[in-house]
């Protein structure tokens, strides 16, 4: 990294610039193992068996907000106290909010044993009677492991607040390689099986998380390791209060993803649900590659912010707006050759509309090009409108998505989706910009 073209960039930019370029290989790394999971999968499992999972899926990934925000709260408060070296404090935050998680899964366990008792998800889903045996049983251990999950995830906020996004990155594609290759291993020695899928790849990634978290408190981390004698209680309402903040922004994407497959596996059929999630995994490639750049800048936007170093902030988002614009042109010529990508993927048996295309690919560059404020308001924790905003959206969700998708299809669904995020549009520049120029008040300062 001492190339006489690096040695012009600043300390901050010179970080950045090397957890972009970690983050990505990763990155592509992480695109091509997802393309492949999609009909590796698809070929163990059938259509309906695949709807099926990737509905349970996207019900157990609402777990992630089950921390109501307090990872992204751990993450803000982590890299406030890093920019001061408060070692101390920082052991403190660690240590609660593993404490906290850990309280949590305990009760969230044995109450959703009992839950899963007397509840009937294969008629809650929808789902044929040729999926009803043992499918609580399924539910229950997938469950479990996301649980599992959910705590060891935080180790990605202490990456990222430490300005090692590309590491967290790496973790996750780590764990992704490795349950394809299990998966592929095990898989042509069982017959089809729902469980197998949920335990291999939710199981293994769970598996690496533990062995690299529990590496890295004891090197690196060392002097911030948790320990139940630094569990602060005191801190738990600095966390959640800003965390509070993010779980609500966080629960509009656990609404317009986790219930979008629901709603589509009840009223369109789980054959439908694959077809929504081929498109959407395709744009969501964009989000992928962009995700380097933001996940980057996170932790060095905060600390610039609290350090009143606004001209580097000013020069980095006007670079960012210029490399959204770019993916946002590529958008467009992904969904231009779109039904050739297909073809080549998945192969004939799945067929996708062109419309499906267009509006996924327009959803998703309002997505793109909203993340370059939506990155920098984050990073400073200014973040009460958009929690406001996001409770909007999803009192707003229901009704329209189950509206449009009776008339329209998964069209409708993807227009509902495109809804809510445009009114981003005009209130991300406009907060970005107060805040950029200290004349943010009231609720734009929150």
């Amino acid at each position: 990294m001492d190339l006489f073209f690096f040695k012009k960039y600043s300390v901050r930019s010179k970080v950045v610039i090397k957890n972009f370029v970690i983050s990505g290989f990763v990155r592509f790394a992480s695109i091509i193992l997802s393309f492949a999971t999609l009909p590796i999968t698809l070929k163990y499992l059938s259509r309906d068996e695949y709807g099926v999972w990737l509905t349970i899926y996207s019900m157990m990934a609402w777990l992630t907000y089950f921390d109501g925000g307090l990872g992204s709260g751990l993450r803000n408060r982590i890299g406030e106290a890093m920019s001061r070296n408060d070692n101390n404090k920082i052991q403190s935050y660690i240590s609660t909010s593993y404490f906290i998680l850990l309280f949590t899964i305990v009760i969230l366990i044995p109450s959703f044993y009992l839950f899963n008792f007397w509840f009937d998800w294969a008629v809650f889903l929808g789902v044929s009677d040729e999926y009803v045996h043992g499918f609580n049983n399924i539910i229950l251990i997938i469950f479990v492991l996301f649980c599992l999950q959910f705590v060891l995830k935080l180790i990605d906020n202490i990456l990222i607040a430490d300005q090692k996004s590309g590491e967290a990155d790496l973790l996750n594609v780590v764990g992704s390689a490795s349950s394809l290759f299990c998966f592929y291993l095990l898989s042509s020695r069982f017959e089809s099986s729902l469980l197998l899928v949920g335990t291999i790849f939710i199981g293994v990634p769970f598996l690496i998380n533990l062995g690299y978290s529990s590496f890295l408190f004891f090197t690196r981390y060392r002097d911030v390791r948790p320990s139940l004698k630094f569990v602060n209680l005191n801190y738990y309402k600095d966390l959640m209060t800003l965390g509070s903040k993010f779980f609500l922004i966080q629960m509009t994407g656990l609404v317009t993803l986790g219930f979008t497959n629901v709603l589509i596996l009840r009223i369109l059929g789980p054959g439908e649900v694959v077809v929504y999630n081929i498109v959407y995994k395709y744009f969501n490639t964009t989000v992928m590659f962009f995700s380097i750049l933001t996940n980057s800048l996170y932790g060095s936007l905060n600390e610039s912010y609290y350090k009143g170093d606004i001209d580097w902030i000013k020069g980095i988002v006007k670079k960012a707006k210029v490399l959204s614009m770019l993916i946002i042109l590529g958008i467009a010529l992904m969904v231009g050759i779109s039904n050739v990508v297909y073809n080549l993927w998945i192969g004939p048996s799945v067929q996708v509309p062109w419309i499906v295309s267009i509006l996924m690919g327009s959803y998703f560059a309002v997505i793109i090009w909203v993340s370059v404020y939506a990155t920098f308001i984050s990073s400073v924790g200014k973040v009460k409108l958009a929690s406001n905003v996001g409770i909007l959206n999803m009192l707003i969700y229901f009704p329209l998505a189950i509206g449009l998708a009776k008339y329209l299809g998964i069209e409708g669904l993807i227009i509902a989706q495109i809804l809510l995020v445009v009114s981003g549009l005009y209130w991300l520049p406009m907060q970005y910009n107060k805040l950029i120029n200290y004349n943010a008040n009231g609720i734009w300062n929150k």
